[in-house]
C-alpha cells in the first residue's frame, strides 16, 4: 500500500497528535492531508476539495463522533458528508459503544469506529479496512457497469428474493 492520505477531525489537539504518534510508531506510511476542529470547516473543505480536479487526494477520513460543545457532531453530520465525498471511507473516533456505529456501516459501506484512545495497530487495521471496502465496492460498482447484462440479472433475482420473502411472510 502506498501513503495513504489522511484527514483528521477532532475537537481535542492531543487527539491529532495521538494519532500521529500512533501511526509513527508502527512506520505506517501516510501523510495528513488536513486537521480539523471542527465539523462545519471540515464540510467546506471537503466541498471545496470536490471542486477542485487537481486536488490532493484524500484515502481516509478520521472523524469525531462527538464534538464537545459543538452545534453538530460527526455522526449527525454523516449524510452531509457523503452527499459531499460519497466513496470516502470515514473512521469515527469514539469513547462510546460501537451500537451507532454499526447502525451507520449499514447505512453507509465505508464506515468503521476506533475506541479512543487510539491504538496504533488498531488504527493502521482499520485504515486499511476501510481503504479496502472502498476499493472492492468501487471494483464491484465498475464490473455492474462493464456488464449490464449481469446487472439485470442480478435485479431479476433480488425481486425474486423480495418476493419469496413477502410469499413466506404471510
Amino acid at each position: 500500500m502506498s501513503t495513504v492520505n489522511i484527514i483528521i477531525a477532532d475537537d481535542e489537539q492531543s487527539i491529532h497528535e495521538d494519532i500521529r504518534k500512533s501511526l509513527d510508531s508502527i512506520n505506517f506510511d501516510y501523510k495528513i492531508v488536513k486537521d480539523f476542529m471542527d465539523v462545519a470547516s471540515l464540510k467546506k473543505y471537503l466541498y471545496l476539495m470536490n471542486m477542485n480536479p487537481d486536488n490532493e487526494g484524500v484515502d481516509v477520513l478520521i472523524l469525531d463522533h462527538f464534538f464537545g460543545g459543538a452545534s453538530e457532531n460527526g455522526l449527525e453530520a454523516l449524510p452531509q458528508i457523503r452527499n459531499i465525498t460519497p466513496k470516502l471511507p470515514i473512521i469515527f473516533l469514539t469513547t462510546f459503544d460501537d451500537t451507532e456505529f454499526s447502525d451507520a456501516s449499514e447505512l453507509y459501506n465505508d464506515v468503521d469506529y476506533q475506541h479512543k484512545p487510539v491504538q496504533a495497530v488498531d488504527l493502521r487495521y482499520r485504515i486499511k479496512k476501510v481503504i479496502q471496502k472502498a476499493k472492492e465496492w468501487e471494483d464491484f460498482q465498475k464490473a455492474l457497469k462493464e456488464n449490464k447484462e449481469f446487472e439485470d440479472y442480478l435485479l431479476k433475482e433480488n425481486e425474486k428474493l423480495g418476493n419469496a420473502q413477502y410469499e413466506n411472510a404471510n
